[in-house]
């Protein structure tokens, strides 16, 4: 029974400690992990808006600045309009 207690190893308890102080770490790395992308994919679906408004206001300006745009427009008597077929 003595040459038991003097060998080394690790009790039940001791084990079952070990097991829960990993099993904590893992789980604050796994949320960690799991903010972290959460946090990227909400990023990127930010970046996606702002890129679909900046196109939508480039093509309403170019729509805003040709308003008033008319090829018919004559700027004298002998300048000839577009020929109709």
């Amino acid at each position: 029974m003595k040459d038991l207690r003097r060998a080394g190893g690790f009790t039940l308890v001791e084990l079952i400690l070990a097991l829960f102080v990993g099993g904590l770490l893992m789980s604050a790395v796994y949320f960690t992990m799991i903010s972290g992308q959460k946090s990227s994919a909400g990023v990127e679906r930010k970046v996606a808006a702002q890129q679909d408004v900046r196109a939508a206001l480039e093509v309403m300006a170019m729509e805003i600045s040709m308003a008033s745009y008319n090829p018919t427009y004559q700027m004298g008597p002998w300048v000839q309009g577009p020929s109709v077929p």
